[in-house]
């Protein structure tokens, strides 16, 4: 058996154990998994591999903030425009899904484009 972390799409019929792992650093939390003709042995192994990666991303997903943090005063006026957009967004929406709701008559609703017009 090769072992193969995150295949190509185009493999996955190919494979013998399609295996499916989350968790921790330092437990598994859940296994989902197909296998034809694949020993014990095999799958133990593979839930070996499949710790030792998650424990990698969990190495990975910890220094990420620490590296956020370097860039935030250059970030803050980004957020500020980002935060602007939402609201404004926002506010959009929620008009459109406010005059949606005030619609009784399903055939109604149904006849209205996105914008809300007849």
């Amino acid at each position: 058996m090769t072992s193969s972390v995150n295949p190509e799409e185009e493999r996955l019929q190919e494979l013998d154990l399609d295996l499916i792992v989350s968790g921790t650093d330092e437990a598994i939390l859940m296994v989902e998994a197909g296998a034809n003709g694949v020993t014990e042995a095999e799958i133990l192994d593979a839930l070996d591999i499949a710790h030792s990666e998650i424990k990698k991303l969990v190495v990975t997903m910890e220094q990420l903030p620490r590296e956020g943090r370097q860039g935030e005063a250059r970030d803050r006026a980004s957020a500020d425009r980002r935060e602007a957009l939402r609201l404004d967004s926002g506010l959009t929406t929620g008009n459109k899904l406010s005059e949606a709701t005030q619609v009784p008559a399903k055939l109604e609703r149904h006849g209205r484009d996105r914008c809300g017009r007849a």
